[in-house]
């Protein structure tokens, strides 16, 4: 159990970080609203910035034992705004259940990236991704940081589909941004066999994991 001083000192350090990463006084659209079909409410974390779960509108906010988490302008991937971990204790998690089409096969993608020193034990920081209760990536690292990194999959709808992220980190933050489930682009011949083996196998697909260094950089040579 924490001590008073401690959960003291934790209010305290929240409240720094609301402060720190206050709103722009202009919000600007992220990239992942731009996507046709997209059916993730609030996937830049766009709509509103605060601590805590008042920082996630659109999505079921749940926070762990000691939360450090919410929607803030600190280095997004796109727009202003990214939902930044950094819980000392597991999990904050955040979620949404969207109505999908039953058979539709769907691009589910988001952008993560881990300000962690790499310098502490793998149990101080973990990220888990889901879908429908299903674990798609889960990461645990002891090596250092990385940028902003595209995590896509590939699946059928339900007609109710829920995303779900849950994540702390004890050393730094996890950023998350530009999250969409929209239906996949046509690619006739590709896209029809994916459909096919998915309906056979009943998995999600793992597509790509792509880094993408922009507003990292930028936001390091500032």
């Amino acid at each position: 159990m924490f001590s008073a001083f401690r959960t003291t000192a934790i209010s305290a350090a929240a409240l720094a970080l609301s402060t720190a990463f206050a709103l722009p006084a202009q919000a600007t659209p992220s990239l992942c609203d731009a996507i046709a079909g997209n059916l993730v409410k609030n996937c830049g974390f766009e709509a509103a910035t605060a601590f805590g779960v008042p920082g996630f509108q659109g999505w079921m906010a749940t926070p762990g034992p000691n939360p450090s988490f919410g929607a803030f302008a600190f280095i997004p991937h796109s727009g202003n705004n990214a939902a930044v971990f950094s819980s000392v204790s597991p999990f904050d998690t955040i979620s949404q259940t969207l109505a999908t089409s039953p058979g539709t096969l769907y691009d589910f993608s988001f952008f993560l990236a881990d300000d962690g020193s790499g310098t502490g034990a793998s149990s101080a920081r973990e990220f888990k991704a889901s879908l429908d209760g299903a674990v798609l990536v889960d990461f645990n690292p002891t090596q250092g940081p990385f940028a902003y990194t595209e995590e896509t999959f590939a699946f059928l709808g339900t007609g109710s589909d829920t995303i779900k992220f849950a994540a702390f980190n004890n050393l730094a933050q996890y950023r998350l941004d530009d999250v969409s489930v929209a239906p996949a682009v046509p690619e006739p011949a590709s896209l029809a066999l994916l459909a096919v083996g998915l309906a056979g196998l009943g998995m999600v697909v793992r597509l790509r994991r792509t880094s993408s260094r922009r507003s990292d950089g930028a936001a390091r040579m500032a």
